[in-house]
C-alpha cells in the first residue's frame, strides 16, 4: 500500500499528523509508524478515509478494476498486473505481485 497518498492528502487538507493520528484513534507516533511501514489496519484506512473525506479505494489508485467478495476476503485487480488481497477476518492488507 502507497502511504504517500495518505500524506498527500493530510497535507493538501492542513491536518497535522498528531490531528489526524487522534481522529483515527492513534498516537502520533503510531501514525509515523504506519506511514513509514505501510502496514495499515482495513480498520485504519476505513477511519482514515472518513477522516480525509475520500473513499478507501483511494489509497490504492483503484480507479477501474473488478472487485471479488468472498465470506473473508476482498480482492482488487488492479490495473498493473498486482492483486490487492484485504483480509477482513484479521483486518490485513496485501499486495501479492504478479
Amino acid at each position: 500500500m502507497d502511504t504517500v497518498t495518505i500524506e498527500n492528502l493530510r497535507k493538501r487538507r492542513e491536518i497535522t499528523q498528531k490531528d489526524l493520528s487522534e481522529r483515527v484513534g492513534m498516537t502520533t507516533t503510531g501514525y509515523q509508524k504506519m506511514i513509514r511501514t505501510g502496514d495499515v489496519k482495513v480498520s485504519v484506512l476505513e477511519k482514515l478515509a472518513q477522516a480525509l473525506g475520500v473513499d478507501i479505494q483511494t489509497f490504492f489508485g483503484v480507479q477501474s478494476g473488478s472487485v471479488q467478495i468472498a465470506t473473508t476476503n476482498v480482492v482488487l485487480q488492479l490495473e498493473s498486473t498486482d492483486v490487492l488481497m484485504i483480509d477482513l477476518k484479521n483486518k490485513k492488507l496485501e499486495i501479492i505481485k504478479k
